[in-house]
């Protein structure tokens, strides 16, 4: 328990930096990403790609919201799971 306080203190606790690799479907859809951003790039004029990722990079944005919010609902969850489990039992009325 001392160790996560410690590291948690002094800023060495990063769950991003623990994420391994992601899988397969990952590796995959974003092989998909890549392989359309090129054809967009070669295919397209050059200000209607620069709409394209303007798109992306909004929508890039959104997700990162959208991701912080569940992250912080997801622990407010757990932290009244925790505080629920430690409550003393209560008797039936």
């Amino acid at each position: 328990m001392q160790d996560i306080l410690q590291a948690l203190y002094y800023g060495n606790l990063c769950p991003a930096d623990q994420i391994g690799p992601l899988g397969s479907d990952y590796r995959a859809a974003n092989r998909e990403s890549e392989r359309q951003d090129r054809w967009c790039r070669e295919n397209l004029p050059p200000e209607a790609y620069r709409r394209v990722r303007l798109l992306q990079s909004a929508a890039t944005e959104c997700s990162q919201i959208e991701l912080y919010h569940t992250f912080c609902r997801g622990f407010s969850l757990g932290a009244q799971l925790l505080l629920a489990a430690l409550e003393e039992p209560r008797t039936k009325r």
